[in-house]
């Protein structure tokens, strides 16, 4: 297997840039070529596995939201614990780290990973 930081750095130059959409100033980024390529989709659950396999997981809650990841993580979150439920790390595939969500999660200490950060 290639080292960790070279699986990421290709993962992350497949993911394309839609400059100003969905309106001007952003940058939408486009992970559908990852997910339409087997062999990097399962990069990205080799590496999420490398990282969770030896913790103490019972339940993996998972949101796909596209262009909104932090704030379907924040209404994520409220659920998990409303159902008793114990966070032990919030992870996402691509953080947009312009946008300030990983802040706001740390705000609530919620240990936070992502894979791959612009």
């Amino acid at each position: 297997m290639l080292p960790e930081e070279h699986v990421k750095n290709n993962l992350k130059d497949a993911i394309r840039d839609f400059l100003n959409f969905p309106k001007k100033g952003n940058s939408f980024k486009d992970i559908t070529t990852i997910l339409q390529d087997g062999k990097k989709f399962r990069q990205c659950i080799d590496l999420l596995i490398k990282r969770y396999k030896d913790g103490k997981i019972d339940t993996v809650a998972c949101v796909e939201s596209r262009g909104f990841i932090f704030g379907a993580a924040l209404a994520t979150i409220d659920l998990v614990e409303k159902l008793k439920g114990e966070i032990s790390e919030v992870c996402f595939l691509v953080e947009l780290t312009y946008m300030k969500g990983h802040e706001r999660l740390m705000s609530k200490n919620y240990p936070l990973y992502s894979l791959i950060k612009y």
